[in-house]
């Protein structure tokens, strides 16, 4: 499979005077704002697309994809897209009744990057690393691909190369292999 590498400028994090030697971020929405009313949020929360109602959260990450010829089920069945929607899991609580929320996952990877020439570099998301122990035209059960429940079989590759085990908070760690810094 060719990867697919999406790519952000790290320049624009950083002016030229700017001692910098690595980047750290977290993939996701913050706690605080992961189970706000989507319907009422205000822009880039207002996007349903990336809210999972039966979660009562947002996606920290989406990535939808139709390989040719469909994705087959474990009964024969085939679907046409395979996948990946990360997101807090195992939450009890509803914000919208004044409860705190609380996950037993929060599912929001840590990102640490060593950078050497900021003005000069990007960081790449490389689609191709994330799912490179996929199949991607076979899904194993429940919904096709993976959705970030600690019992999806599709999830713990996903999950591995994010960084973070399946159902378990993220620390930084370099285990990760989906994020890298690369020259302009």
């Amino acid at each position: 499979m060719d990867s697919y590498k999406g790519q952000y400028p790290v320049r624009e994090l950083a002016t030229e005077n700017d001692n910098v030697s690595s980047i750290r971020f977290t993939v996701g929405v913050p706690s605080e704002l992961n189970h706000e009313d989507a319907s009422a949020a205000s822009a880039p929360l207002n996007r349903t697309d990336l809210f999972w109602s039966w979660q009562s959260g947002y996606k920290h990450l989406r990535m939808d994809v139709a390989p040719e010829g469909g994705v087959l089920k474990p009964d024969n069945s085939t679907t046409t897209t395979w996948n990946i929607h990360l997101g807090s899991t195992g939450c009890v609580g509803s914000a919208q009744t004044g409860e705190t929320v609380n996950c037993s996952a929060d599912n929001r990877p840590i990102i640490e990057l060593d950078v050497s020439d900021i003005a000069n570099q990007q960081i790449v998301i490389d689609y191709g690393k994330l799912v490179e122990n996929s199949s991607l035209l076979n899904d194993q059960g429940g919904a096709p691909g993976c959705m970030s429940g600690p019992t999806d079989l599709d999830c713990p590759d996903i999950f591995d190369a994010l960084g973070m085990g399946l159902g378990e908070n993220s620390d930084p760690t370099p285990g990760q292999t989906v994020f890298s810094v690369e020259t302009l």
